[in-house]
């Protein structure tokens, strides 16, 4: 598990996890999530949501709030930076 605060227009980097599906609870912000490789997907959150990104599943985290966005993060694998591939063609 990890906690993960994203400030006000940050996002991370689109990624993922091969082997490992993750759990995401957002605690507080706003959040967006783009899944697929080229961000086909939008996924809207706010705190109190849940979202499950299966093994293999491409997915970029971005803060849409004006405020911190603060989740918990829970993925089937014991190292976190392990089994992470980065999407190509990334600035």
């Amino acid at each position: 598990m990890n906690r993960i605060v994203l400030q006000p227009g940050t996002q991370g980097l689109r990624h993922q996890h091969p082997n490992a599906e993750t759990v995401i609870y957002v605690l507080e912000g706003q959040a967006r999530t783009l899944i697929g490789l080229h961000g086909e997907v939008v996924v809207d959150n706010q705190a109190g949501d849940f979202l499950f990104i299966p093994a293999g599943v491409w997915h970029q985290p971005m803060n849409v709030s004006d405020r911190p966005v603060v989740a918990i993060e829970a993925r089937a694998d014991a190292d976190d930076q392990s089994n992470v591939i980065l999407a190509p063609h990334q600035p």
